[in-house]
């Protein structure tokens, strides 16, 4: 006999053995057990990760459906004002054109002194203004919410179009 016939002896007694081991089959089937519990473990992580996502994007999307409802009642607070002004200057700019006059001892007074123009009212923003400046630098600067900044210049350039039209 050759030593090659030893060797394949030897490897044919060996599998034989592990064949027939006791264990042997026990130890595979453990293994997968194993295996199939951490992917089960895995699975019920993965889904508490992801339940804990969902709620954080819920929470997340209820405080801005609750910080847009609370900025569209300031837009809309700020449209009655800015009408409201914008009434209030059309009523002096009515009042100016009708300068109503009293007569006292013979003189002629007026009833009501004329305003002074919005631009020597508020120097500060239409500087910066006419610098380019932007809505949110000036009312930063001035220490004036930007509605309040806009109003201004906004009821500055309908003062403007009044004077163009006389």
């Amino acid at each position: 006999m050759g030593p090659w016939l030893y060797v394949v002896l030897l490897g044919a007694c060996i599998m034989l053995y592990a064949r027939l081991k006791p264990g042997g089959e026990t130890a595979r089937t453990a293994g997968i057990g194993e295996i199939e519990q951490t992917l089960e473990q895995f699975a019920l992580e993965l889904e508490e990760d992801n339940r804990l996502i969902m709620e954080a994007a819920t929470g997340m999307r209820s405080k801005l459906e609750a910080e847009i409802m609370k900025l569209a009642g300031r837009l809309d607070a700020l449209e009655k004002q800015m009408h409201v002004y914008a009434q209030a200057l059309s009523a002096m700019q009515s009042a100016r054109q009708g300068k109503a006059a009293a007569h006292v001892d013979g003189e002629r007074t007026e009833l009501q002194p004329e305003p002074a123009d919005m631009k020597s009212r508020y120097p500060e923003i239409f500087q910066y203004y006419e610098q380019g400046k932007s809505i949110e630098y000036i009312a930063k600067k001035t220490g004036m919410n930007k509605g309040e900044v806009e109003l201004i210049i906004h009821l500055s350039k309908q003062e403007e179009q009044f004077r163009a039209q006389r």
